[in-house]
């Protein structure tokens, strides 16, 4: 009985490494690619590609929410703690707000990305244009990203993303703040802009940049990275006498 035990394994066990060959030179001869056989070897660039996309969206939101949500300005700018803040007539629109934190994006996933040190592990890597498309919902914006770029190493080869990100973001509010503020033509609105701030649970502080241009920037406590406050800044210039 235990002998026969024995002669079914040893079968079993045959089957299987038959079945393995022939799947084995099936794929080489057809020269498929196989996702389960490349997972492990493009893994580490496919995490680092991931980690930039939120990383650089983040950055993006940052550096933009200084500048007025404005990436490259061209209009009337002030130059004020090492960033170009835009003069305000209205606030910036929906559409405006998305293609700058694009432009950004497209601009600086590269320069997160280590391609280099995967180039020195004998990976072929091909890139294209960075492709982004920024949704703007309640409370949070839907950031996409296809970073175009293909790798391949031995006889593997894979592509990478598209990536989506949500980050907690609530865009709405920072619009209707701006115009409260944008639209008193004729001073500071002091006190509604006080009442707002104990409303919508966030600070501000105003400088005077000279005798009728002020400064104005807020801070929400809604961290996106690392326990810095988001910070909202612009520039209005008064009609004063």
């Amino acid at each position: 009985m235990h002998k026969r035990g024995q002669v079914t394994l040893f079968i079993i066990l045959g089957i299987v490494i038959i079945v393995a060959v022939v799947i084995f030179f099936y794929v080489k001869s057809n020269n498929l690619n196989v996702p389960f056989f490349s997972t492990n070897i493009f893994s580490g660039l496919d995490h680092n590609i991931e980690t930039c996309v939120e990383e650089v969206a983040v950055d993006g939101l940052y550096l933009t929410g200084m500048q007025g949500g404005y990436y490259k300005i061209i209009g009337k700018q002030e130059h004020y703690l090492n960033y170009n803040i835009p003069y305000y007539d209205k606030p910036i629109t929906k559409e405006d707000f998305s293609s700058e934190l694009q432009d950004y994006i497209n601009d600086n996933l590269y320069n997160c990305v280590t391609l280099d040190s995967f180039s020195s592990q004998n990976f072929s890597i091909k890139t294209g244009k960075v492709y982004s498309k920024v949704d703007i919902n309640p409370k949070k914006l839907v950031i996409k990203v296809d970073p175009k770029v293909t790798a391949s190493k031995d006889s593997s080869v894979t592509s990478f993303g598209p990536y989506t990100k949500d980050v907690n973001f609530d865009y709405f509010e920072i619009l209707n703040i701006t115009k409260t503020i944008v639209g008193s033509e004729s001073s500071i609105p002091m006190g509604l802009l006080t009442s707002l701030a104990d409303d919508k649970n966030f600070k501000f502080d105003i400088t005077m940049l000279n005798n009728n241009t002020v400064l104005y920037v807020l801070f929400f406590n809604n961290t996106i990275k690392s326990d810095n406050l988001y910070k909202f800044a612009f520039v209005r210039k008064y009609d004063w006498k």
